[in-house]
């Protein structure tokens, strides 16, 4: 699995909203988030509606499993996940939202495969191939009430060493992820600097 990610840098334009919202106060915060959940939901609507359904699911697919690994969160994923694209990062009210969306899991493992297709390869063929590995950590972390909970895992990025165990034809992509957001992505731009200028407005009237 490999983590990939797309951000939208602030123009000029919101970070100037961005510094007069930090001056307003927070109670501007939430009719922002609310257009930053909309516009996450519409995306990742349209990015279920492209991926591919398994059509004779095997003992290591399910049919469905990679449409359902689509979703989005506020902040970072709780999983280790193969497709990251931050729909937006901005500080509202002082706080810094962000929204990440995502596919991909431990089930669906085969979504990089899907959205970028595969090479061909000859039985024998040496490669170094994207991978996910666990990061050591302790087994135990503190929550909010000071209790001890089962610490949740972190993965990193690395490769590793990929020997073909069969000749193969590759696989056309079938693009499900990366075409939605850069499709959406001026429209999320706009549809929040939009929210941010009526918020100002409306918290000053």
């Amino acid at each position: 699995m490999s983590f990939i990610s797309a951000s939208i840098n602030a123009s000029a334009v919101a970070r100037r909203l961005t510094a007069k919202l930090e001056k307003i106060g927070s109670n501007v915060e939430n009719p922002i988030k609310a257009v930053m959940a909309q516009q996450a939901d519409q995306i990742v609507a349209m990015q279920r509606s492209l991926a591919p359904v398994l059509k004779h699911a095997d003992k290591r697919r399910r049919a469905g499993a990679l449409r359902e690994s689509i979703g989005w969160t506020w902040g970072e994923p709780k999983h280790a996940v193969i497709f990251r694209s931050r729909a937006s990062k901005l500080k509202v009210g002082g706080s810094l939202a962000t929204i990440t969306i995502y596919a991909g899991n431990a089930e669906a493992f085969y979504a990089r495969w899907i959205e970028f297709g595969t090479k061909a390869s000859t039985k024998g063929d040496v490669s170094r191939v994207p991978y996910m590995r666990k990061r050591r950590k302790k087994a135990y972390t503190v929550d909010e009430n000071g209790r001890f909970v089962k610490a949740a895992p972190e993965y990193y990025q690395t490769t590793r060493t990929r020997r073909a165990y069969r000749t193969h034809p590759g696989t056309p992509k079938q693009p499900f992820f990366y075409p939605v957001w850069r499709a959406k992505r001026k429209e999320v731009r706009t549809a929040i600097h939009a929210a941010m200028r009526r918020a100002i407005k409306n918290s000053t009237l």
